[in-house]
């Protein structure tokens, strides 16, 4: 039986209110995917709705080959095979850790529910723990064990809630990576909700931004990062600044970053934005530089470790964040050159992506 989930044409509303509409995204056997976007978007509603706890106004829900949601119809939560990690793990405080695993058996008994058991933990790297409480191990390790009891009964499609918003950076980190590392070793298909980009691309093979009740983007996380179809993916997924510039002569843009080339023709006067991230600013320091370099003014620098995060002004007023490395240490008020070495990112003033050719296009004169 196939575990694919599609969602086609979804709306969802609570208490009168639209929360999504229009919510088209597949996710093939075996994939991670993930629903991102900040709080209140309504990304936990949408799981909500593919675990069968709350209805659909339009559209439909597919698990495999099983219609499981559409309008006046909603199979229930325990007959869609699907197993769910929550937020706060949700562990019984009174069982030890084999009698929460085995507890999402079900009726599962004897040696069947005991090699099951044995082997989650050996799954999860708590071999030897079985008699521990939850109380008694760290906040990673029940993460952990709230998974494997969420896997003991092997459903088509795992969904998981936030599943390390409570943890500390650096454990969220290298928990979502053994997680992931665990799923794809299930050939698990699963579907995360977080707020945390960096979370999203350590586990996901497709990722979806959602911003004002739509999925902008349903994609793969280089794609997302370096080919955004909104202003908001883009800003939600990395930082950087929006610059305006006018069409010229078809294919040349001007802005106050210099010329940047249009990958198809515009037509002239037509203003569009560049988006622009710190990486994609090059920062030369030498006074023989090329003169169609752009000179900017740092006004705030802010020490990264491995580099210096800044705060430039350029001649015409307008501010762009770049970065170098820590070993070129510009102060603040020098002049500096700048240039842009990446292919650009661009919208028109209502948001449409300027798509780039196939083989992209020159970033600068």
């Amino acid at each position: 039986m196939s575990r694919a989930l599609e969602l086609s044409a979804l709306r969802l509303t609570l208490s009168g209110r639209l929360l999504l509409d229009e919510v088209n995204l597949r996710l093939a056997e075996g994939e991670i995917g993930c629903l991102l976007g900040p709080s209140g978007c309504g990304k936990t509603s949408l799981l909500r709705a593919i675990a069968g706890f709350q209805p659909v106004d339009a559209g439909k829900i597919r698990i495999g080959e099983m219609t499981v949601s559409q309008p006046g119809f909603s199979r229930p939560p325990e007959q869609r095979h699907v197993g769910m990690v929550f937020q706060d793990f949700a562990l019984f405080p009174h069982l030890n850790l084999r009698e929460n695993i085995a507890f999402g058996l079900g009726k599962t008994r004897g040696e069947a529910r005991k090699t099951r058991v044995r082997e989650l933990l050996a799954l999860v790297g708590l071999s030897g723990f079985e008699e521990r409480y939850p109380h008694q191990i760290s906040g990673g390790q029940q993460q952990r064990v709230a998974l494997a009891r969420a896997l003991a009964p092997r459903p088509d499609l795992l969904l998981l809630d936030e599943p390390f918003s409570s943890l500390d950076r650096e454990l969220r980190e290298s928990l979502a990576c053994e997680v992931r590392d665990i799923l794809r070793q299930q050939g698990m298909t699963a579907i995360l909700v977080t707020h945390d980009a960096f979370e999203a691309f350590a586990v996901a093979d497709r990722v979806g931004i959602i911003h004002e009740g739509r999925v902008r983007q349903w994609d793969d996380p280089w794609t997302l990062y370096h080919r955004p179809l909104h202003p908001f993916v883009a800003r939600f997924i990395g930082q950087g600044d929006f610059v305006e510039g006018v069409v010229q002569d078809g294919h040349r843009l001007v802005t106050p970053l210099g010329i940047v080339h249009l990958p198809q023709a515009r037509e002239d006067g037509e203003r569009l934005r560049l988006f622009v991230r710190p990486e994609m600013l090059r920062v030369v320091e030498d006074e023989h530089t090329s003169s169609a370099d752009i000179r900017g003014e740092i006004i705030e620098r802010r020490f990264r470790g491995a580099y210096y995060a800044y705060t430039l002004r350029l001649p015409d007023g307008t501010r762009v964040s770049a970065q170098a490395e820590a070993l070129h240490d510009l102060h603040q008020h020098k002049a500096l050159h700048l240039a842009l070495s990446e292919a650009p990112i661009l919208f028109t003033l209502n948001d449409t992506p300027v798509i780039p050719g196939p083989h992209g296009s020159t970033p600068h004169e």
